[in-house]
């Protein structure tokens, strides 16, 4: 079976961590591209979704880890690449 969770995304998406399967429940890193990620979890029999846990905007989520009871998410805000100071030597 396959499915979307979320909407399609508006740039390409890099390859990353986006499942954390449970005992009873699979984690889904739902990646937009846009920087509005969202954690969808399923029930892993049925593919339903049970909730979603929306995401700090602004910041390009690469992955989702199960660590105990606690599942993180990590990735990059997005922005300008930085740029070196000019004037010094």
């Amino acid at each position: 079976m396959r499915r979307r969770l979320g909407p399609e995304p508006l740039e390409p998406i890099t390859a990353g961590r986006f499942l954390a399967p449970a005992l009873d429940r699979l984690f889904v890193l739902v990646s937009s591209g846009t920087g509005n990620d969202a954690v969808a979890v399923l029930d892993p029999r049925t593919a339903k979704r049970l909730t979603t846990y929306e995401l700090e905007p602004g910041v390009r989520y690469r992955g989702i880890v199960l660590a105990g009871e606690l599942i993180y998410a990590y990735g990059g805000r997005l922005g300008n690449a930085p740029v070196a100071p000019t004037g010094w030597t």
